[in-house]
């Protein structure tokens, strides 16, 4: 399942700042899915996709999160160095 974190939050990366380089933190909470990898779309990066970083390139982070099978909820939450946070939550039937 894909999905945008809502641009309409009070964050600075994203559609917000297409240049943005910010240093993203992800994790979940909850029982539906866990946190998998993180893609920023530069083909020079070195980071591991399986951290739970991964530096900004032009804004535009992609985020996996991995069912556990299980019915419930899982929240994603996204935030950075300076402070700023953004959740998303899940449900798995």
């Amino acid at each position: 399942m894909c999905h945008s974190l809502d641009p309409t939050r009070p964050v600075t990366w994203g559609m917000d700042n297409p240049d943005a380089s910010n240093r993203l933190t992800f994790t979940t909470k909850g029982n539906a899915a866990h946190y998998k990898a993180a893609c920023n779309g530069d083909a020079t990066s070195l980071e591991p996709f399986t951290a739970n970083t991964m530096s900004l390139f032009h804004g535009q982070p992609v985020v996996v999160l991995q069912s556990t099978g299980r019915a419930g909820e899982s929240t994603l939450t996204v935030s950075d160095e300076q402070g700023h946070t953004t959740t998303i939550t899940v449900v798995a039937r």
